[in-house]
């Protein structure tokens, strides 16, 4: 699969909305810029994009991640200012991370209990 560049559809977009073509190239910037964002800042553990896929964090990888911000954060002397404002980037980041994580392992905890449910209503049936 080979990616289109927005560039590539950009004009006729343009041409079959009948709207100007600064106009559509603002709308769509807007909408990868957010895309961009949310990605970046691990605001999900699955970000469903129309069109495009979805993109999944990596269940193994992250604990890797907080392992390496944890160490990092313990290697970091706060003395100077280039530092601190290090050592507060390495928070947030660890932060995203546990939030993420947390996220994720509720959803797998509820996909279980939903699935024990579903397969106790069966036995039940079987039974009857």
């Amino acid at each position: 699969m080979l990616p289109k560049n927005s560039k590539h559809f950009l004009q006729p977009t343009s041409e079959k909305l009948n709207m100007n073509l600064s106009m559509i190239e603002d709308v769509i910037n807007f909408y990868y810029v957010e895309l961009r964002k949310a990605l970046s800042n691990l605001e999900f553990y699955n970000i469903q994009v129309e069109n495009l896929g979805s993109f999944q964090i990596k269940k193994k990888e992250l604990p890797k991640l907080v392992m390496k911000y944890t160490n990092h954060l313990n290697v970091i002397q706060p003395d100077t200012f280039n530092q601190m404002v290090i050592k507060k980037d390495i928070e947030e980041k660890l932060e995203k991370v546990l939030n993420v994580q947390s996220l994720l392992y509720e959803d797998i905890k509820r996909k279980q209990e939903f699935y024990k449910k579903k397969i106790d209503g069966f036995k039940k049936d079987m039974e009857q």
